[in-house]
């Protein structure tokens, strides 16, 4: 299988992103609005803050995660779905 490379889509909730608007793409989606996230680009956006319900099966690679997070916790949540927490 042939990977496909991250693209800029046009979607308004992850243009929302790009721009920096975390907050913003928060309360839209807690209000229900949706988007597909597949291949697209994240690198130098910064996600702090991201309500992110889970990243499973997410292919995250070049991702710097807090270092309040261990590897393990990280790896559980990538295969099993289970919920990164910061512990604040």
């Amino acid at each position: 299988m042939i990977a496909k490379e991250p693209e800029i889509k046009k979607d308004a909730m992850y243009q929302l992103l790009r721009d920096g608007k975390i907050k913003e793409f928060n309360h839209y989606k807690n209000k229900g609005k949706t988007c597909d996230l597949t291949h697209c680009d994240f690198r130098t956006i910064d996600l702090q803050g991201l309500d992110a319900s889970s990243i499973h099966d997410a292919k995250i690679s070049g991702a710097y995660f807090p270092n309040k997070f261990s590897s393990d916790e990280i790896t559980m949540s990538l295969i099993r779905g289970t919920r990164l927490r910061s512990g604040m």
